[in-house]
């Protein structure tokens, strides 16, 4: 899938087939994970939305792993007192199932269970509700397109980042602080600030600086964020 149609498709399906073993780990849980952000936003639920900030949170290394277990047995065991765990032919239910998978790391229940919301939500809205394109949308924010490789370089390699043309490019301190700084206060309005940082450092890469002045439902997992950052 070339970057001129991974822009413009509306068929996730499709998105995840091209991204092949890319769409694993911790780029692919915080995709779940905003989309399950969005199903609440139909369905808003307290604990689930606890549930899900507490796997982003884990996943993004803020917390620790026995930190994580104890939040995760407290929260699904209140999903479950609140009879969250039911699947039936609704979309609520869908949503609630969904979101369920998503917080228990069971990648490919959580994902054939979204795309199956997306499909039902059209019907049940006439075609007028198009989750599809939410989650085309979010996976634009997590993932370059397929045909853009970036390769970070090991310390011992000596370091930078391998971007797409074969240029060895090395976020500066002050931009790498921006970073820092809108990954901890989640503030993604300040993503075109980070972009200036790293034009005004020569940065070459001008998807990159495009996808954080101009990109839309950004989220964890950013991938033009994580390039800043270090992380893949």
């Amino acid at each position: 899938m070339t970057s001129a149609e991974w822009d413009a498709s509306t068929k996730p399906h499709q998105m995840l087939r091209a991204l092949g073993p890319k769409a694993v780990g911790r780029k692919f849980q915080l995709f779940l994970c905003s989309a399950g952000r969005r199903l609440l936003e139909r369905k808003p639920d307290a604990t689930l939305e606890r549930a899900v900030a507490n796997l982003e949170r884990f996943m993004d290394g803020e917390i620790s792993t026995e930190e994580f277990r104890e939040r995760e047995a407290e929260i699904i065991g209140a999903v479950i007192r609140e009879r969250h765990l039911r699947l039936e032919y609704g979309s609520v239910d869908f949503v609630l199932h969904a979101i369920t998978a998503v917080i228990a790391s069971n990648t490919q229940q959580s994902l054939r269970s979204l795309l199956d919301y997306g499909r039902l939500a059209a019907d049940e809205d006439g075609g007028r509700y198009d989750f599809d394109r939410e989650l085309c949308a979010i996976l634009r924010d997590v993932f370059p397109p397929p045909d853009r490789d970036y390769v970070h370089r090991a310390t011992f390699a000596g370091g930078g980042l391998v971007l797409p043309d074969g240029t060895i490019y090395r976020v500066p301190d002050d931009a790498r602080a921006i970073a820092q700084g809108i990954r901890r206060d989640q503030a993604f309005d300040r993503l075109p600030i980070l972009a200036d940082a790293l034009e005004d450092a020569d940065c070459p890469d001008r998807a990159w600086l495009d996808h954080l002045r101009f990109g839309r439902d950004h989220g964890r997992g950013c991938w033009a964020l994580d390039l800043a950052l270090g992380k893949g």
